[in-house]
């Protein structure tokens, strides 16, 4: 047994969890000794319109249950809340990829990518795109233009993804609950190397690791595909993902008892990754 192993069985790491969030998981629990008062479903809704989410807004949301644990509400009561705010006109998409790149069942693979975004998924009206690699689950105005073409993808994160997709529309946004003030997770910056793939010699080598993958549509028909991946021992620099962030202008948040609630402006974000990329300050590092 390696030392990672050994130190992941001490922390009692499970299977399908980074070891970040095994500390992430025991830290809450220790919070949650400290962070004792309520907070209702109207309280989160003025915290989320105060740091700039309104009506008519595109967002993507990163969300984790595990920081709701003193909201008077369930994780429908979340994306309903979401919803409220952003209205008819507006549009929600989240994270929905599965836990094997190579396979994903549009109508049956549960989403990896946390409680929340499993539960909107299996909502009514929500439309999940067809890629094995970061498959997306959105709903509202734009959301057919957000996920109709991620078939085309050889990379999760390319032009035609929803993640680089959202870049394009008005109002764009995104949300993060519960994943800290200064949030690591913002899968918007990977369509940097996305975008850079075809252009920069760097980027090419790096996102070049061939795979194939099987995805079952929503009509029940296979696909057989060949994708690209970064190759492996290429991580993310998170260091690099904090210096982006505090370089955006656009970016507003707050605090809800224990809950941090981040909103930032996604054409920027992508922007500011895609500058940091030409520099040759890239997202990534060896691990």
């Amino acid at each position: 047994m390696n030392i990672k192993a050994i130190i992941r069985k001490v922390f009692k790491a499970r299977d399908t969890e980074s070891f970040k969030d095994t500390l992430d998981r025991h830290k809450t629990s220790i919070e949650k000794l400290i962070y004792k008062k309520k907070y209702s479903l109207a309280e989160l809704s003025g915290s989320i319109k105060e740091c700039g989410l309104s009506s008519g807004d595109t967002v993507m949301v990163h969300a984790s249950w595990r920081k709701f644990y003193n909201l008077e509400g369930n994780p429908e009561d979340v994306i309903n809340v979401i919803e409220s705010i952003v209205g008819e006109e507006g549009t929600i998409i989240m994270p929905c990829y599965g836990h094997d790149r190579s396979f994903l069942d549009i109508k049956k693979t549960p989403s990896a990518a946390g409680v929340i975004s499993e539960t909107f998924r299996k909502m009514d009206g929500v439309r999940r795109s067809s890629c094995t690699h970061f498959s997306m689950a959105a709903k509202g105005t734009n959301a057919e233009y957000l996920i109709c073409d991620h078939d085309r993808s050889i990379y999760g994160f390319d032009t035609y993804s929803p993640c680089y997709k959202l870049t394009t529309l008005p109002n764009s946004k995104i949300l993060f609950l519960g994943l800290g003030s200064t949030p690591t997770k913002i899968s918007i910056f990977h369509c940097a190397g996305g975008k850079l793939m075809t252009t920069d010699e760097k980027m090419r080598t790096l996102i070049s690791k061939q795979y194939f993958a099987r995805l079952i549509d929503e009509n029940n028909i296979e696909h057989e595909k060949e994708m690209v991946i970064r190759q492996p021992g290429h991580g993310n620099n998170e260091k690099v993902f904090k210096k982006i962030f505090r370089s955006l202008r656009q970016k507003n948040s707050s605090r809800l008892c224990n809950l941090d609630i981040v909103v930032i402006d996604a054409k920027e974000a992508y922007e500011a990754a895609l500058s940091f990329a030409e520099k040759g300050i890239y997202c990534y590092k060896n691990v």
